[in-house]
């Protein structure tokens, strides 16, 4: 399937825009996702969406060839501390299996 680079780097942005710039997490935007199931299982949603927003931007990035700019790279490391800050604070047995995957 191909994809216009555009619309790629559009949806990227949007992505990166929904990052607290303080604690590196991804916000919700729009709809409430109400399968918990899509969630990883978790009641942290927060940790949970995060670590999916971060796999996706690392996909897109690495598609569009953009591994060397710094500013993706910056806000993909801060999604990564985020996510390692999360699984400490909380139980780690409790981690769901894309965080973990993201962190170790």
């Amino acid at each position: 399937i191909r994809f216009d680079e555009n619309d790629l780097k559009k949806s990227l942005n949007m992505l990166l825009n929904t990052q607290d710039k303080e604690t590196g997490c991804f916000e919700q935007v729009g709809a409430q996702l109400l399968s918990k199931a899509l969630s990883g299982g978790l009641n942290d949603k927060k940790t949970a969406l995060s670590a999916h927003v971060t796999i996706s931007i690392l996909k897109t990035i690495d598609s569009l060839n953009l591994t060397q700019n710094s500013e993706y790279r910056r806000k993909v490391n801060k999604g990564l501390e985020y996510l390692k800050k999360s699984i400490f604070e909380n139980d780690l047995e409790k981690a769901d299996t894309y965080t973990l995957t993201l962190t170790f």
